[in-house]
């Protein structure tokens, strides 16, 4: 049964029979009154009925009302811990407490990406454990038939504050690094942001070993950068990755090829010695010897590895240390002499 069609036949019927009934009383009540005092009575009674009657609704042929529209905006916070990152949204559930229910929205902005998950803390150093989110509410007789939410916070996360994030998600590396107890030595471009402890996509930003040295440079973290430019951009292999040290102190280990020989050269951020092992080309396990090599000097020292290998040099490879020398010189001067000595000890090695 509908009742939505069949409750005003029933309606209209109880309304029929109550007009009937008041029409018979009103009859009984004409037929036995005769005194003359009651027509005051009697005329109040007679127009009660008809009024009835002709404000009475026809309830089989009404005519269809108009519906009642409303718009209705209002504020919530919502927490980054009950947001999620996606592709270039941000999805959340949203209680309206007016209505009783929990609604999901989400916010458009094109600059986000799903990895920005793992880096959630960042954008609360940015904007605040929780964003304001505006939303806007469309009803039609007190449904709900349209939803939408925006906020000036979400908006706020453009290019600009990205590559903020992005410098300082890297300058915490070094910093974290120096406080870091871990058992490898070296690490690649990927495994250094594991040290951060964000997860296996830490890397959200897909940051090259290059962007990582680039903006070290940029925020003067580095002492050595003629040093480092030279053989990141001029003398680092194509056909090798760019690797990093974390202790003793934060820095970088290069690939050097020439057509009989290959050289790994280890520049530290703010040291004034580069260290250089050298050997024939065709060894294949030629890294893996370095690494132990970085390895022993985390353990004792760069100091004890110098006295080591000036009393027992390494049958397995070359080793060599250039000082950087010439406090008495200008910046480029000191660079050029680097330089010189770094070219003549690659042209005689081995």
């Amino acid at each position: 049964m509908d009742w939505a069609k069949f409750s005003p036949l029933v309606y209209s019927y109880l309304l029929g029979r109550l007009t009937e009934n008041l029409y018979n009383t009103r009859q009984l009540y004409l037929s036995t009154a005769t005194d003359e005092g009651n027509e005051a009575v009697k005329k109040r009674i007679k127009r009660g009925i008809e009024q009835l009657r002709s404000k009475a609704p026809n309830l089989f042929f009404q005519k269809p009302k108009n519906p009642v529209v409303e718009n209705l905006q209002f504020a919530v916070k919502v927490k980054f811990e009950d947001a999620t990152f996606q592709d270039g949204q941000i999805c959340f559930s949203a209680k309206l407490k007016n209505f009783g229910l929990t609604k999901q929205f989400l916010i458009e902005n094109q600059n986000l990406k799903r990895e920005f998950e793992n880096i959630k803390p960042w954008f609360v150093k940015k904007i605040g454990k929780s964003f304001i989110v505006t939303i806007n509410l469309r009803l039609i007789d007190r449904q709900i038939v349209e939803a939408t939410a925006f906020s000036e916070d979400i908006f706020k996360i453009n290019n600009e504050m990205i590559d903020c994030i992005k410098t300082q998600h890297v300058l915490m590396l070094v910093k974290t690094a120096l406080n870091k107890d871990d058992n490898k030595s070296v690490f690649n471009h990927d495994e250094v942001f594991g040290i951060l402890d964000e997860g296996a996509d830490a890397n959200v930003f897909n940051l090259s070993a290059d962007n990582i040295l680039e903006i070290l440079i940029v925020n003067g973290l580095a002492k050595n950068i003629r040093q480092l430019e030279y053989l990141s951009r001029d003398r680092h292999s194509l056909n090798e990755k760019l690797r990093f040290t974390l202790k003793p102190h934060f820095g970088f280990l290069f690939k050097v090829e020439t057509p009989t020989k290959q050289f790994f050269v280890w520049e530290l951020l703010n040291s004034h010695a580069t260290y250089v092992w050298g050997k024939e080309v065709n060894d294949a396990d030629f890294y893996q010897f370095v690494e132990q090599e970085i390895s022993f000097i985390k353990a004792n020292g760069r100091e004890e590895y110098r006295r080591y290998y000036k009393n027992l040099p390494s049958k397995v490879f070359k080793f060599q240390l250039i000082e950087h020398d010439g406090a008495d010189l200008t910046e480029d001067e000191r660079f050029q002499a680097w330089k010189h000595k770094l070219e003549g000890l690659m042209s005689d090695f081995v």
